[in-house]
């Protein structure tokens, strides 16, 4: 493009345009074009063939922007000037069409648009701007192309072409509310955690998650034990993904060590890897309700990110108000400040525009959120506005609306759903969006339902139609008509499962996947206890087509993909064995037309895969889990002119898994190639990357869990090409009782550590913060204490000297009211999980709602010599503040067995001495029982007395004597263990000689 210079009084006029975030910046002398001279009529006509025009488009004036491309931080707006020169003696009357992104908004003066007539030797200047959203996109080229037009339609001057992109900027985290989940082996139902995505740049993010699943925990979405999602993550935007999570009762589950779930979120290359850990704990000492937190009036939260000119804050506060008769209020307000270079920051559009803000308000039937909303079905709108929502009965209708801050946008979206029975239910809603920057207007509604026709079976459809049209003074209409639909059909049939899918969208359709035809099926049968058979097919059919007017080309890609899977899973023993094998087929068809030619290309991919994993348990605090993988791949390439099949490539991959109480180890060994399978000349070479990785982390608590210190490291090898990269990673918390919560987080790389660049290398996160608790209209909270005790004096008080009982496991049932009060007590949710006494024999409920309780407790070791006086079972209020004292008194151990002897001509059978009553009876008249077991014998210990009367019934019947079915004895302080038998003895059976 040729560029030209404009004359001196000229950019006077045009600095009078500019804005003030523009003021000043002069366009080098590099920049300015030089003046055009003339074009003969011959030179133009070669211009228009070699520029594609049509014949009879001559172009006669010359057009050029001032810069051809222009790289911009993010946030700026893009400015450049477009000089039009008539060297002609004619005067044309043309139109300036331009063609920018859709996400961005034209700016020109009210001069430049509409018709423009320039007479002989005239110049014109426009200078152009170009607002993009704050969520543009960073490191792709966006085009923005003029063509001048006469009233006729022909062109007068070849098109004119200059490109932006905004430097890229990669900049995401992951995060997790609940670091720390408690849950009860005794639950078989799934705690809900959630995990979210930030992305605080302007980059498009393919984050791979990969979890790691501690050896006690299930994780519903897991696909055979392992979990791995790829989540797509938008420039500026949030994703939240939700796990249902449960620790899977066994007898470990006593052990009081934490059961860990770590999810890694990985981003294009190895090197950009994140985490959060999840610490799920079934018996600890402590018990902190972890709704208290979301029901808070006040939590504020603080973040520092870096140190340095790229530092980043970020600021949250948030709140919980539980108001009367089942109302509440939440609300949210968050800001982030970030220093990019010195760059000045607008105090107000931070606090308003850049912040995070929503404020919701609900009752039993209803529910409105104010600020930060979204929603749309097979359109998305979003920004600040109202969303509504209300039930009538089975019926519950909804609706949003929500403008851009920065960009003219606006859309509304409402419904209805309705559960007509238990096997049927449906919704309807419609979306509506106008975007005036370029004039569009776009309606989605849409219809599904949820259909259970027999018990176990289940029928799902769902259909989405859109449509786009333009207003205003659009030169080309629009009239894009898109539909999606979506048909499942899943069956449960005793130990068979299977479930079909079908997907299809058309390729205007506006949601997501345009063009896309998916067929997706899955079968699994159960054929015996922890052995599984699945298969899985899936197709998936995407056609993309374009069509450039100017050139005459038109494209056609067809993409086909197929994978048929299958898995078995056994169990030998306390070995899990897994065995899997794949198929996959790739089909790529690319078809040009041009003209009357037609070219294609065609490329088909076929991936064999098969591995197996191996898990085994040495005991409760180490396992390992070895596992082999290997694939073979190869491709066909075809073209009208060529046809290419190359080489097979293997991949194989071994590792080992191990875990021990407070940490894991990894070691993999991997044989791949270095590129990807579509890089030709790659392929030929057949150059394979041989790398070795190893891992470990350790997290453990201390302090009765008030402070947590966590740490990983790892390191890959390359062997071929001998290179090292580690990482290491350090996390410490500190929180305290009051609400106050302290963390630091550090990450570095030790390489570039000892080369001398350690904080180039080293990323360091400090956070802050705290939990403003309060009561409540209708929410009170309490602290409940348990105290078990020896008590050595008898005075049921426990004394300075007097030690605690460790090992009594505690559990905490809130009961159900009555009645329903104004209040709406009954809405009120508690589930605590089994705790366990410390070594201090101390049991602590940290903020309980107040109501009445059910408290029951077990000990968790072999009979002592001390024994509780209150029972297991126990009911309490709390309206304040509680401290329960449960004394364990000296006991006296009573042992014995129960001893059958047999006539050796007896002809009964079936006698045992298993589950036989005995009953000890102290001085005051207390009963105390326990029965016998398989070999007949027992152990009871009773609060201490000086005298005890032990009884046995005769069970077996007439058929049998009983000897010492009563029996006496006299306690001493000295002596405190006694041996009491029971004989049973069959009667002798008389024999007739005839």
């Amino acid at each position: 493009m040729r560029v030209f210079r404009a004359k001196p009084y000229l950019w006077f006029w045009l600095f009078g345009l500019l804005p003030a975030g523009v003021w000043g910046q002069a366009i080098p002398d590099a920049e300015i074009l030089p003046a055009m001279t003339p074009a003969t009529i011959e030179d133009r006509e070669r211009q228009a063939q070699e520029a594609g025009e049509a014949p009879g488009n001559v172009q006669v004036l010359e057009a050029g922007f001032v810069k051809e491309s222009e790289q911009l931080p993010p946030g700026v707006m893009y400015f450049n000037v477009l000089r039009i020169q008539n060297n002609s003696p004619e005067t044309y009357v043309f139109t300036p069409e331009f063609s920018v992104p859709g996400t961005c908004k034209l700016i020109l003066q009210d001069q430049d648009q509409g018709q423009i007539e320039l007479q002989p030797g005239q110049s014109r200047y426009m200078p152009v701007r170009l607002s993009f959203p704050s969520d543009v996109e960073g490191g792709v080229p966006y085009d923005v192309q003029v063509r001048l037009k006469q009233p006729d339609g022909s062109l007068v001057a070849a098109p004119i072409l200059t490109q932006v992109q905004y430097r890229r900027v990669s900049r995401w985290r992951i995060t997790t509310p609940t670091s720390k989940a408690y849950t009860s082996s005794a639950e078989d139902d799934f705690t809900e955690v959630r995990i979210t995505l930030y992305n605080e740049g302007n980059a498009l993010e393919m984050l791979e998650l990969e979890g790691d699943i501690g050896r006690l925990l299930e994780v519903r979405e897991a696909k055979g034990g392992k979990y791995k999602e790829t989540v797509p993550l938008r420039p500026s935007t949030d994703t939240t993904i939700f796990l249902h999570v449960r620790v899977q009762p066994t007898e470990e589950s006593v052990s009081g060590s934490p059961y860990r779930l770590v999810i890694l979120a990985k981003g294009p290359s190895d090197t950009v890897a994140q985490d959060v850990s999840i610490f799920f704990e079934s018996i600890d000492a402590a018990y902190r309700n972890q709704l208290s937190e979301a029901e808070a009036p006040l939590i504020i939260s603080l973040n520092q990110a870096g140190l340095n000119e790229q530092a980043t804050t970020l600021v949250n506060l948030a709140g919980h108000l539980l108001l009367t008769e089942g109302r509440e209020l939440h609300y949210n307000y968050g800001f982030q400040q970030q220093f990019l270079g010195g760059r000045e920051i607008k105090v107000g559009e931070m606090l308003w525009q850049g912040a995070r803000i929503l404020a919701t308000y609900q009752n039993r039937t209803s529910q409105i959120r104010i600020g930060d909303v979204g929603g749309g079905t097979g359109l998305s709108i979003g920004g600040r506005g109202l969303a509504v929502r209300h039930e009538i009965g089975d019926t519950r209708l909804y609706g949003t609306f929500a403008s851009n801050l920065r960009l003219p946008i606006w859309g509304v979206t409402g419904g209805v759903s309705r559960e007509f029975s238990d096997r049927l239910r449906m919704q309807a809603g419609i979306t509506y969006r106008k975007d005036k920057t370029d004039q569009t207007n776009a309606m989605a509604p849409s219809v599904g339902l949820v259909f259970s026709p027999l018990t176990g079976h289940t029928i799902t459809a769902k259909a989405i139609a859109t449509r786009l049209t333009n207003y205003g003074r659009a030169t080309k209409p629009i009239d894009q008509r898109g539909l999606y639909y979506e048909i499942g059909y899943g069956a449960t049939l005793g130990n068979f499962k299977y479930r079909i899918k079908n997907r299809y969208s058309s390729k205007d359709y506006l949601g997501g996947s345009p063009g896309i035809m998916v067929l997706d099926g899955e079968a699994a049968y159960k054929l015996a206890n922890e052995t599984t058979l699945k298969l899985r097919f899936r197709r998936n059919r995407k056609i993309n087509e374009a069509f450039d007017e100017e050139d005459i080309l038109q494209t056609t890609n067809q993409q086909v993909s197929q994978t048929l899977s299958l898995s078995y899973t056994l169990k030998i023993g306390k070995q899990s064995i897994g065995l899997g094998g794949a198929y996959t087929s790739h089909q790529v068809d690319n078809t040009f037309h041009t003209y009357d030619r037609s070219d294609f290309v065609f490329t088909r991919g076929y991936t064999f895969g098969m591995g197996t994993t191996i898990k085994a348990k040495n005991n409760k605090d180490i396992a390992f889990t070895p596992s082999i993988q290997m694939a073979s791949s190869s491709m066909v390439h075809t073209s009208s002119v060529e046809a290419v099949v190359t080489p097979s490539i293997f991949k194989f991959k071994a590792g080992v898994r191990g875990r021990y109480k407070f940490g894991s180890l990894t070691a993999d060994y991997i044989y791949e190639p270095e590129m990807q399978l579509q890089q030709q000349a790659f392929i030929e070479q057949k150059y394979y990357q041989q790398r070795v990785q190893l891992g470990t982390s350790f997290s453990n608590s201390f302090m009765g869990d008030k402070l947590s210190i966590a740490s990983s490291a790892t390191a890959s090898y390359l062997l071929s090409d001998a290179l090292l990269r580690t990482k290491l990673d350090a996390r410490l918390s500190y929180r305290t009782l009051d609400g106050w919560n302290f963390s630091l987080h550090a990450s570095t790389d030790p390489m570039a550590a000892f080369s001398g660049n350690l904080w180039q290398a080293t990323a360091i996160t400090l956070g802050l913060r705290k939990v403003i608790e309060g009561q409540q209209p209708r929410m009170k909270y309490y602290n409940l204490e348990v105290q078990f005790f020896k008590d050595e004096d008898g005075n049921r008080q426990r004394s300075e000297n007097e030690a605690g009982i460790a090992s009594v496991l505690v559990n905490l049932e809130r009961l159900p009211d009555s009645e329903v009060s104004e209040e709406g007590a009954p809405e009120i949710r508690f589930k605590a999980p089994g705790i366990m006494s410390d070594n201090d024999g101390r049991v602590l409920y940290r903020k309980i709602p107040q109501g009445k309780y059910a408290l029951g407790m077990k000990e968790l070791f072999p009979p002592m010599e001390y024994t509780n006086l209150n029972g297991s079972e126990f009911e309490l209020e709390m309206s304040k503040h509680t401290v329960m004292l449960v004394p364990y008194a000296r006991s006296v151990a009573i042992v014995g067995k129960v001893n059958i002897t047999r006539d050796k001509f007896s002809r009964l059978f079936g006698i045992t001495p298993a589950n036989i009553r005995v009953t000890v009876i102290d001085a005051n008249g207390d009963a105390y029982y326990t029965l016998t077991d398989d070999r007949g014998e027992y152990i009871i210990t009773v609060p201490f007395s000086t005298h005890y009367t032990i009884k046995m019934k005769n069970v077996l019947g007439d058929k049998f004597e009983l000897k010492g079915a009563e029996q006496e004895i006299d306690v001493s302080e000295e002596d405190l263990r006694f041996e009491i038998n029971f004989e049973f003895k069959e009667k002798g059976r008389s024999i007739n000689f005839g």
